[in-house]
């Protein structure tokens, strides 16, 4: 694009006030398409799709989606899992952190029942901690897009090549991967 790439470690619940506020220019953070978001920021095509899942301890005895109720639930502050059990499971303790290690790391240490995150970045987590495992249980997938202040139309426009780029070339998955697991 031409430009030099700054790249800010922003609270995952502050990204939409960063663009609307002039202080960045886009967010490319796992940022899930919903109707609420899209009254806020404009969006660019689809880059990626990610099934939620749950994270847990291998000997967990959740079992079903129903099993959630009044369990504590890790998730990230301000992502599509935390409004998913905010709005669909009402009797859950909601610990929210700023990054997924961290959450699992309550999970471990049995201050949370489980942790609900996406499928990619929750497949490394689970390789590199063996006492976990991700659950045979479906929540919902989530679609992912860049987002832009409103009214951004050249921005988003550039972003949009680029990200048709990346899609034909499948360097997608290994930035998704790469910028959604820390």
């Amino acid at each position: 694009m031409g430009k030099e790439l700054v790249i800010k470690d922003i609270a995952f619940d502050s990204i939409i006030n960063e663009l609307n506020s002039g202080k960045a220019d886009f967010a490319l953070a796992g940022m899930s398409i919903t109707e609420e978001r899209k009254e806020e920021v404009d969006f660019s095509i689809e880059y990626a799709e990610s099934k939620q899942v749950i994270i847990a301890l291998k000997n967990t005895n959740i079992k079903t989606v129903s099993d959630l109720n009044n369990k504590t639930i890790a998730v990230q502050l301000g992502s599509v899992a935390d409004t998913y059990v905010s709005e669909n499971i009402k009797t859950a303790k909601i610990i929210r952190q700023k990054k997924f290690l961290t959450a699992s790391e309550d999970i471990k240490s049995k201050k949370a029942n489980c942790l609900i995150m996406d499928l990619l970045p929750a497949t490394e987590l689970v390789k590199n901690n063996s006492e976990l495992t991700i659950l045979d249980i479906e929540l919902f997938t989530d679609k992912y897009a860049v987002a832009v202040a409103k009214g951004n139309n050249e921005l988003l426009k550039e972003i949009n090549n680029v990200l048709n780029e990346l899609i034909n070339s499948g360097k997608i998955n290994e930035f998704t991967l790469n910028h959604t697991s820390k």
